[in-house]
């Protein structure tokens, strides 16, 4: 079985969904090394420090929102994986 050896970032600022997203990717893999950004201005210095192999950014971060901070990370060259995930429902009405 291949190891799995990586560096995630969670950049959320809902620190609840931060700690269900923490434990959940814990008890798939106790090893992984996981990081919290509260704010995507946190996020941006946090990926200046350390190389990520996954990154998990919220939509609608405060200072720098989800869209803003990937494409940030573009600019860096980001080779990760980055998800984009939002808590805000669709509305299907329309």
């Amino acid at each position: 079985m291949k190891e799995i050896s990586e560096k995630i970032l969670i950049a959320e600022d809902d620190q609840n969904l931060i700690e269900c997203i923490h434990d959940l990717l814990k008890s798939i893999e106790p090893d992984f090394e996981i990081d919290c950004a509260e704010n995507g201005t946190e996020a941006v210095k946090k990926t200046t420090e350390k190389d990520y192999g996954i990154i998990l950014g919220d939509f609608d971060m405060p200072e720098t929102n989800g869209i803003e901070f990937f494409l940030l990370l573009k600019e860096k060259r980001f080779k990760g994986k980055f998800y984009l995930m939002s808590g805000q429902a669709l509305d299907r009405k329309k």
